[in-house]
């Protein structure tokens, strides 16, 4: 849902169309003024070790949220640390993953880009200043850790392919910006044959048909086409 703020301003020795001889809100306060409100959606990738109280992958956190893809291990888990001062953590020494998706109000929307930020074990190319690669669009690993002689190399959904020194190495933290947050599929477990999806204020609702069950056009709500 967009939020609105109108920003006040002190406006003098301006006519009026009203009746009563008060301004009209927008032609005093001008179209710059209605603004959306800064909010960033982070979405935890399905490593993430979610408090028990947490009711999804998701959190709305007001202003712009930042993280560079730095992922710090910490004993067998590791975290990131977001520039609110978040901490998420993860499972695995370098399973840091997080989708990060700004509202306009924060500027200039950005292109969707994914972050790859490598473990220690990465055998960088020696003209490789950096330990991560920003890709344009979205990026994924399955997890896959194949052997490479004595070394280790994972394959990425672009078809690149980081190799990391020793057996079973492969460590690889990502994060995605402006690509409008992480799923995973199916979306809805089940058969869900003819589907059908309309807009209602600010969810969507889907109905499809399931054969000869008692349940034969189940309705399902979203917000987001995901959850």
């Amino acid at each position: 849902m967009r939020h609105l703020v109108i920003v006040g301003l002190v406006v003098t020795g301006c006519a009026s169309n009203q009746p009563d001889g008060s301004m009209n809100a927008v032609d005093a306060l001008g179209a710059d003024a209605v603004r959306e409100v800064c909010t960033t959606r982070i979405t935890y990738g399905t490593s993430w070790l979610r408090p028990a109280t947490h009711p999804g992958q998701v959190d709305v956190a007001d202003g712009a949220v930042t993280w560079d893809g730095t992922c710090v291990a910490d004993g067998a888990n590791s975290y990131a640390v977001l520039s609110n001062g978040w901490k998420p953590y993860f499972t695995g020494t370098s399973g840091c993953a997080i989708a990060i998706d700004a509202t306009a109000g924060c500027g200039t929307p950005v292109a969707c880009t994914t972050r790859v930020t490598y473990g220690d074990a990465w055998l960088a190319p020696a003209t490789h200043p950096e330990h991560h690669d920003d890709i344009a669009g979205r990026v994924f690993w399955n997890g896959a850790c194949r052997a490479a002689g004595s070394d280790s190399a994972a394959e990425l959904s672009n078809g690149w392919a980081p190799h990391f020194a020793g057996s079973d190495a492969c460590a690889l933290a990502f994060r995605w910006q402006g690509c409008g947050g992480l799923y995973a599929n199916p979306v809805v477990p089940t058969d869900c044959a003819d589907p059908g999806v309309v807009r209602d204020g600010d969810r969507y609702v889907m109905s499809c048909t399931s054969g000869g069950a008692a349940d034969a056009f189940p309705l399902y709500t979203s917000t987001d086409l995901v959850t």
